[in-house]
């Protein structure tokens, strides 16, 4: 699975479907969109346990505040889910408080 284009949305800049998102070429994905498009990040991928730092660093490297990346653990909660759709979107839910803490930020900032 090589880097996609990104896809604009109507509340987010960028949002990437990439496997390898930890290793140095993703890590330039996200550099690369820090320095041109937007002014805070949600990843969201394995645990934040091994991977803030490596994020966070990516973040000041590109020259944002690394306290805004947000760190989303979908790995190890999410992508192994009930076959029932709706015990799936529940336990996926608690995840994306970090999206909306993000988009919070985001707005008080406007």
């Amino acid at each position: 699975m090589g880097g996609r284009e990104p896809r604009a949305t109507r509340a987010w800049v960028v949002a990437r479907d990439y496997k390898f998102i930890v290793l140095s070429p993703g890590q330039e994905l996200v550099t690369d969109d820090i320095k041109n498009l937007v002014n805070r990040i949600v990843v969201a991928a394995c645990s934040p346990h091994l991977t803030e730092n490596t994020f966070r660093t990516a973040t000041a490297r590109a020259g944002l505040n690394p306290y805004l990346c947000e760190l989303v653990s979908i790995r190890e909660q999410d992508s192994w889910s009930p076959h029932d759709k709706a015990a799936a979107t529940a336990k996926a839910r608690p995840s994306w408080r970090g999206v909306e803490r993000v988009a919070a930020t985001s707005r008080s900032r406007r």
